[in-house]
């Protein structure tokens, strides 16, 4: 894989992570836009007005690879609204699917964009208004290329092979306190820190040299805290490790999500150390 794809929502964008994305985008990663709604609906938070995220998309130092339209979360109108105007101001964003959106409604979305973003599929509330169902029927449907939001599935990128899909699951493990380390075929062994000293299995521990780590390492205290820790390096090499599985077999992009600069550069930290493992492994 000769580069990531990362993503960061409109409210993160301060100057300094503009500057890290234009950084990151020089060396050829490919940086997508979200406008946040999901963001400032879970604060609590007035929705971004459409003219200023308009003006943000324009002025902004880089070229984005992918940009998510402004959706309003419960309102496909509104959200239609924001794409349409977004598009009279020349800016092409990814249309979003809301849960419970109609056949037709989706249907026409790609009239004007070769891809369209599914919502809600972490959510349980069946095939009427989101949730796996939901997703399953959008994906076996429409035929045509799905972007994830907010979920990297194994399951449903396996059968289904969308066209990309995005979460920030990368960093859980670290905030968590456990390991999820993706050991290729589509499988991840778990390892919970507690564990590390004494139930340990053979399989885990192979996982965790296979990224280029010892046990002593893994076990360190320091290992587990701090912005640039040991664990967060590693849930960024198994995300990226797992994504290059998924270009190579269904040609599905996965999407980084992070929210600072920190973030992309353990991410930019996490690829180099996965180029050099495949070097040294030649």
């Amino acid at each position: 894989m000769d580069h990531f794809n990362f993503l960061v929502a409109y409210p993160y964008l301060d100057v300094g992570l503009i500057q890290a994305c234009a950084d990151a985008a020089s060396k050829g990663h490919k940086f997508w836009m979200d406008s946040g709604a999901f963001t400032t609906y879970k604060a609590n938070k007035a929705a971004t007005p459409v003219d200023e995220f308009a003006n943000f998309v324009k002025t902004f130092p880089i070229k984005p690879d992918r940009i998510f339209t402004l959706d309003v979360i419960g309102d496909p109108i509104k959200t239609e609204e924001n794409y349409r105007y977004l598009s009279s101001q020349g800016i092409d964003t990814i249309p979003i699917a809301t849960p419970g959106a109609k056949p037709y409604e989706i249907a026409s979305m790609y009239e004007h964009s070769d891809l369209v973003a599914v919502g809600g599929i972490n959510t349980n509330k069946g095939a009427g208004g989101g949730g796996l169902g939901w997703a399953k029927h959008v994906l076996e449907t429409n035929k045509k290329p799905v972007h994830l939001l907010g979920s990297l599935n194994k399951s449903l990128i396996a059968k289904y092979k969308p066209y990309s899909a995005d979460a920030s699951t990368w960093e859980y493990g670290a905030r968590m306190g456990h390991l999820p380390l993706y050991v290729g075929k589509g499988k991840t062994v778990v390892i919970a820190r507690p564990d590390l000293k004494t139930k340990i299995t053979d399989e885990q521990a192979d996982a965790i040299k296979s990224y280029g780590y010892t046990l002593k390492d893994a076990r360190a205290e320091e290992s587990w805290h701090g912005g640039h820790s040991m664990s967060r390096l590693l849930g960024a090499q198994s995300t990226l490790r797992f994504a290059a599985d998924c270009q190579r077999l269904f040609n599905t992009k996965i999407v980084l999500s992070l929210t600072t600069t920190k973030a992309l550069r353990i991410v930019l930290e996490a690829y180099d150390r996965e180029q050099a493992l495949k070097v040294t492994s030649k």
